[in-house]
């Protein structure tokens, strides 16, 4: 969609267009990763072979790390053009790095092992990845306002 629009405004699709396409497009898969995540014991009892399902609680997780990461280190991109431009990207970039720690982050039992934060406690997660899709598209726009006047 990020595509789409940009070609019917420009008719051409720079550099920057495709990065914010996938940015974009991470952030909205990691919102279903943590939504996945959060699913993974009922959707293995019900037998649905969702990707967190298959790839397991672990791996989902780094998952979900590497592509929240990934959106939020792509504005370092446009660092050689726009300089100042980051600033509209901070609060994206703090809420990807506190989702990252609270899906990690969990308790320690009665038995003494560290569990990872499960159910209810992903809601966070869920909900703060859906704002960091709202902070990066709202940076975008700022950004594209900026370079156009």
């Amino acid at each position: 969609a990020t595509l789409g629009t940009t070609y019917t405004q420009m008719m051409s699709l720079p550099w920057e267009a495709w990065i914010a396409a996938c940015a974009t497009g991470f952030v909205a898969c990691g919102v279903l990763m943590a939504n996945n995540i959060r699913d993974i014991p009922t959707d293995k009892l019900s037998g649905k072979k969702t990707l967190a399902v298959r790839l397991g609680d672990t791996k989902s997780r780094l998952f979900y790390d590497t592509i929240i990461i990934l959106a939020i280190i792509s504005p370092l991109s446009f660092l050689f053009l726009y300089r100042w431009s980051l600033i509209f990207f901070l609060p994206a970039f703090s809420l990807g790095i506190f989702c990252i720690y609270t899906i990690h982050r969990g308790h320690v039992g009665n038995d003494g092992k560290h569990t990872k934060a499960q159910g209810r406690e992903l809601i966070p997660v869920l909900r703060n990845t859906g704002f960091i899709e709202l902070a990066w598209s709202v940076a975008l726009l700022l950004c594209s306002i900026t370079f156009t006047l």
